[in-house]
């Protein structure tokens, strides 16, 4: 293998793995109704099936290859003052916050569920095709996640069974 292969991004179950090539990563979106299409952006993805099974037993493969996706992973998803630290990022990203808000003393979840429609929109508007971010669920455990804000970054999708 050459150094000039492509790898499997670092974040990813795979990570630093040789790639084929044409960039991107295996992510997977779940739901509650088994005969849900695959999602429109924006959406989230998780990077491993058992993560995802938290939001639903209907599972999809969902081969993504952003060209630029926006690095949230510092900031802290359980932290109280979560929200705050998504608009301070978003902001040094380049990515308008004004007229979102972000509650005080609100963890990231609640502030980017809340206000997804909206920031997806903006972040996607800054040049974005997903963004990266850390992600709890009380019981699930934790995981590295893609939020999805452009079809375009979406290669390929099957039913996982």
């Amino acid at each position: 293998m050459s150094e000039e292969q492509p790898r499997v991004p670092a974040g990813s179950p795979d990570g630093g793995e040789w790639t084929s090539g044409g960039g991107g990563e295996k992510m997977f979106n779940a739901s509650n109704d088994p005969n849900a299409p695959v999602p429109k952006a924006p959406f989230y993805t998780a990077s491993t099936e058992e993560y995802a099974r938290n939001f639903g037993p209907n599972v999809n493969e969902i081969h993504v290859a952003p060209s630029k996706v926006l690095d949230l992973t510092h900031v802290d998803a359980h932290a109280d003052d979560g929200a705050q630290q998504l608009k301070s990022a978003l902001e040094h990203s380049g990515v308008s916050t004004e007229g979102i808000r972000f509650g005080r003393g609100e963890e990231l979840a609640e502030s980017l569920n809340r206000n997804l429609p909206e920031i997806s929109k903006r972040i996607h508007d800054a040049g974005f095709d997903a963004a990266r971010l850390n992600e709890y669920v009380e019981g699930g455990g934790s995981d590295t996640t893609m939020l999805i804000v452009s079809d375009a970054a979406v290669k390929h999708t099957k039913r996982v069974e």
